[in-house]
């Protein structure tokens, strides 16, 4: 590799680190502020749903043109949990147009902020006794939902398959064969089932 290749490969791995730093930084800044508004697919209590949160978090006394933190999080209670979440900083805008985005798909109702956490909290735990993590961006924007009291949503949210085992539900970016390892390590061949998602 040429000098000159070298170190423009290692301005760009800076800059990605810079990224990641700072908007770590900025949702772990704004972990304190005031909910502003959180949000659920208005499905979580149907079972084997992939459920859609989003929670945003405003500064106290900020202007409307202030940008605000803004947390989105898909739990799998079926199976993985956690599935995909991230964090940003966004002017109303934006956050709009992901929201009018994300109402393609699914439609968003307002919940209290303690019901979503206790969605996620149980989704990462549910995942977590099939040996699967979190999505690795939740290392940032757990920042957001760290102090939130999670209520107990276990009279309303079904973990796992009808027959109570975990059903994994093949999606069309999914790494499948490291999903079905990670399972058959834990559970064993016959401690989960799994079906092709629509």
């Amino acid at each position: 590799m040429s000098r000159d290749k070298r170190a423009l490969r290692s301005r760009v791995v800076r800059r990605r680190r810079a990224t990641v730093h700072s908007s770590d930084f900025q949702l772990r800044h704004a972990a304190d502020w005031p909910i502003s508004s959180c949000l659920i697919s208005e499905t979580w209590t149907e079972p084997e749903q992939l459920i859609q949160i989003v929670l945003t978090r405003a500064r106290a006394g900020a202007g409307s043109g202030e940008k605000m933190a803004v947390g989105v999080y898909l739990v799998d209670p079926a199976c993985l949990g956690l599935k995909n979440t991230y964090g940003k900083m966004m002017a109303g805008r934006e956050r709009q147009e992901m929201l009018e985005c994300i109402g393609m798909t699914a439609h968003m109702v307002e919940v209290e902020p303690g019901i979503a956490a206790g969605v996620i909290r149980a989704g990462i735990a549910y995942a977590a006794d099939c040996g699967i993590e979190p999505q690795a961006d939740f290392a940032e924007t757990h920042h957001l939902v760290a102090g939130i009291p999670p209520l107990d949503v276990a009279g309303r949210l079904r973990l796992g398959g009808e027959d109570g085992k975990p059903l994994y539900i093949v999606g069309p970016e999914d790494d499948v064969d490291a999903i079905i390892r990670r399972l058959t390590a834990k559970l064993g061949t016959e401690g989960f089932d799994y079906a092709l998602g629509i």
